[in-house]
């Protein structure tokens, strides 16, 4: 199997209040897999994952609406798409680092209004049945984090069950 892969533009229906058609594309290098969502032309934002190398289980590290579409239900459909997909491919726990960010030209920025979006995130994530995982594991990820020199708070670690 090549290590590289394209897949092909799959055509998705999402329900949203809109009622508005999706599309979906899927790219994949190695074990990263990342899926541009689209509405009509417009892109609105995207998810990526990681597949954890022996262990059955994924690393949900983006999921980004861009501004301009938030507030329109699209993370709250997209996400059971994504955690619907990676079940299917075996997995039996997906983890996620939230963390607010935002996109400009230059890459991600950081946002300055860190704790207030992380207010809304958090319940979001659990409303979507992702739960904080224990002290021993987010002590476990900050000391991975810290050796692979990933600037990320593990204290906001969090993991859904998709057996």
């Amino acid at each position: 199997m090549n290590t590289m892969k394209l897949f092909s533009i799959i055509a998705l229906l999402l329900h949203i209040s809109s009622n508005a058609e999706l599309r979906v594309e899927h790219q994949q290098v190695k074990n990263d897999i990342k899926i541009d969502v689209y509405d009509d032309a417009e892109h609105i934002g995207f998810v990526s994952y990681t597949k954890t190398p022996l262990l059955p289980f994924y690393i949900l590290h983006s999921l980004y609406v861009y501004p301009n579409h938030r507030k329109k239900g699209y993370a709250k459909r997209f996400l059971p798409f994504v955690c619907q997909e990676i079940a299917d491919a075996g997995a039996t726990k997906i983890y996620i680092q939230p963390g607010p960010f935002e996109m400009s030209n230059d890459g991600i920025v950081n946002v300055e209004d860190y704790q207030k979006r992380m207010e809304y995130l958090i319940p979001f994530y659990e409303s979507m049945g992702f739960k904080k995982v224990d002290v021993i594991l987010s002590w476990l990820a900050s000391f991975i984090y810290k050796v692979a020199n990933i600037q990320e708070d593990a204290q906001h670690l969090m993991v859904k069950g998709i057996a």
